[in-house]
């Protein structure tokens, strides 16, 4: 099977210091692929490099095969949605609003929205549980209903692949959990391919296919949850000692108890 995804030798740097070093690997069509690493790892440079929004000095980055600097932005927009942290809108923006914009790369500068796309509007606000919300401002809505009213907006792209660097920040727990299982259900139900940065290792490993962990800008663990989420990776990548068990799917489920008490990271 052909990667949606795949980095190959990619180096980037920022004022001549490496940020990303001589760093590969593929991410399969139709699952949901977790970065993690501690901060300063270059969890969000990789993100950024890998929806063109940074240009790496060297290396290559494939989108279903295809060097994605040759892919143009129109081209790129139809087939990869990406959502960052600092997503606002304006204060006057409604919830419809928001999500019509995502019709944008499908559309030519002569024509208006077809029923097609609005068709396509509505279905991604009843995939994410906001057409209740349409005609509200996204300004006024929770934190939670405002990452599901973005990820309507990514959805009316009709991506074959979705970026989010750390969907659930700043959302409580039952936020956390909502749009966990939503992007669970849609990578399930539409085989969109899910890559995203999270903090959170226990959300990584009970919602992940695959797992890539980062320190110092390499790739020092990639897998499935279970071969990367170990108290080993934890102590040398985090610096941090836990109690570790494994849910009734085999999932790595921990508790921190401690900060190691001596240098055991990667060199």
């Amino acid at each position: 099977m052909m990667a949606a995804l795949q980095a190959q030798n990619i180096y980037v740097a920022f004022n001549g210091k490496g940020i990303l070093t001589d760093l590969s690997f593929f991410i399969d069509k139709g699952k949901i692929t977790s970065i993690i690493g501690p901060n300063g790892s270059g969890k969000s440079t990789l993100l950024k490099t890998l929806s063109k929004n940074l240009v790496p000095a060297r290396g290559t980055v494939y989108l279903s095969g295809k060097d994605l600097r040759t892919v143009n932005v129109k081209e790129l927009a139809k087939r990869m949605a990406v959502l960052f942290q600092s997503s606002t809108a304006p204060s006057d923006v409604t919830v419809r609003d928001l999500v019509e914009y995502g019709r944008y790369p499908h559309q030519n500068w002569w024509q208006g929205r077809s029923e097609a796309d609005n068709d396509i509007v509505s279905w991604a606000m009843r995939q994410t549980g906001v057409e209740e919300l349409a005609d509200r401002p996204v300004v006024t809505l929770s934190g939670g209903e405002q990452q599901r009213a973005w990820i309507a907006m990514a959805l009316a792209q009709q991506p074959s692949v979705l970026l989010l660097d750390e969907p659930t920040t700043y959302l409580d727990i039952a936020h956390q959990l909502e749009i966990m299982e939503l992007l669970k259900r849609l990578n399930r139900e539409n085989a969109l391919s899910v890559v995203m940065v999270l903090h959170d290792l226990n959300h990584a490993a009970k919602y992940s296919d695959y797992i890539v962990a980062l320190h110092r800008g390499k790739i020092v663990a990639a897998g499935s949850p279970a071969e990367v989420v170990t108290t080993d990776m934890l102590r040398a990548v985090f610096a941090v000692e836990v109690d570790l068990w494994h849910d009734q799917e085999q999932r790595p489920v921990f508790v921190a108890r401690g900060l190691v008490t001596k240098d055991a990271s990667y060199q």
